[in-house]
């Protein structure tokens, strides 16, 4: 999964702690000669190279948690690992080979865990929609096995705005509608709006720099079924889109900007797995000061623990502003002094 898309790769290893905090019958991971294997994952279809992060369990009795956090022995496994995934449609099988994820540009976030080596598992593949795939990894020392298996999501259908619209507009206060079609093995969705423009300093308007900034619009909803074809929408006050331009362009009054002609927005909508759901859903119960840690945690990993689920994003580019938005992008309450031009 590239690190360049949006949502970046849902590798966040903080989620190991709280998975270990939460197991309390099914897993004692202070005893000694268990090994408890982690998986987090998400396939994505439009991608052509595929990651997995595969850890471990490392608490022990006898010594500090937060120390142990810094010693890549107690995170990653070493070259021990058997790793594959299967089509089960037509049996091909990839082969995962153990890579570096910071020169493949996929960062680790930053907390109390080792930062390098940031350790993946990779493979190329062009995977198929509609087929369902099986992950499998192997501890060829001890011969510990840990599967699950997903059926890949499909794409929804975009039905507004689409692609190479013109004249789209983000004036007035009524809520603005994006609709589209669920896709099939989808369940949760994610709206992100971005925009487009470029900018240079009064000192040097020659030299032009391309930018862009993106917000969610919308996240975590649902479809009522798998099955695919359910009408959906999402519902956002129209202001928003310059509220979100003041927040996340900075102020300098050094610099003028103007706005993209062509492909000024465009809208990104991702849509991830029912495992991915679950684990969402399961997690955000636990959260507040009424949680309990001893309640269950979701995971479909047989043998093991974490999430392998799927995910897909469909755009609508190339989208134009019309007058009327680009001069209150220049002049209005929000955005008028950031310095745009026409």
């Amino acid at each position: 999964m590239s690190q360049k898309k949006y949502s970046g790769l849902f590798l966040l290893c903080f989620m190991i702690l709280s998975l270990l905090n939460s197991c309390t019958k099914e897993f004692d991971t202070t005893a000694p000669g268990q090994e408890y294997t982690i998986v987090y994952a998400l396939l994505d279809k439009n991608d052509s190279r595929h990651y997995v992060r595969i850890e471990k369990a490392f608490l022990d009795k006898n010594k500090n948690a937060y120390e142990m956090a810094q010693e890549t022995d107690s995170i990653y496994y070493g070259d021990i690992l058997k790793v594959s995934i299967r089509d089960l449609n037509n049996n091909t099988i990839f082969v995962l080979t153990r890579a570096n994820a910071d020169t493949a540009g996929v960062a680790k976030d930053s907390g109390i865990f080792s930062q390098s080596p940031n350790v993946l598992y990779a493979f190329n593949g062009t995977l198929i929609k509609d087929h369902a795939y099986r992950l499998d990894v192997q501890n060829t020392q001890t011969g510990n096995v840990v599967s699950s298996e997903i059926n890949l999501v499909n794409d929804p259908k975009l039905l507004y705005p689409l692609s190479n619209m013109t004249n789209l507009s983000f004036i007035d206060t009524t809520i603005f509608k994006v609709r589209w079609n669920s896709g099939k093995n989808g369940r949760s969705y994610d709206l992100i709006v971005k925009f487009n423009y470029s900018e240079w300093d009064f000192a040097n308007p020659s030299l032009i720099s391309y930018k862009s900034i993106s917000y969610t619009a919308a996240r975590g909803l649902t479809s009522n079924s798998l099955d695919g074809g359910e009408s959906m929408q999402a519902s956002i006050q129209r202001t928003d889109f310059f509220r979100q331009l003041k927040i996340l362009i900075p102020l300098d009054p050094n610099k003028q900007r103007k706005a993209n002609v062509v492909n000024t927005v465009q809208f990104m909508l991702y849509s991830g797995g029912d495992a991915f759901y679950r684990y969402v859903q399961v997690k955000n119960a636990q959260g507040g000061l009424s949680s309990s840690s001893i309640l269950p945690v979701y995971t479909n990993i047989i043998n093991g623990l974490g999430v392998f689920s799927s995910r897909t994003m469909v755009e609508a580019k190339n989208i134009s502003l019309n007058p009327d938005t680009h001069d209150s992008i220049r002049i209005g309450y929000y955005t008028k002094d950031l310095n745009f031009v026409p």
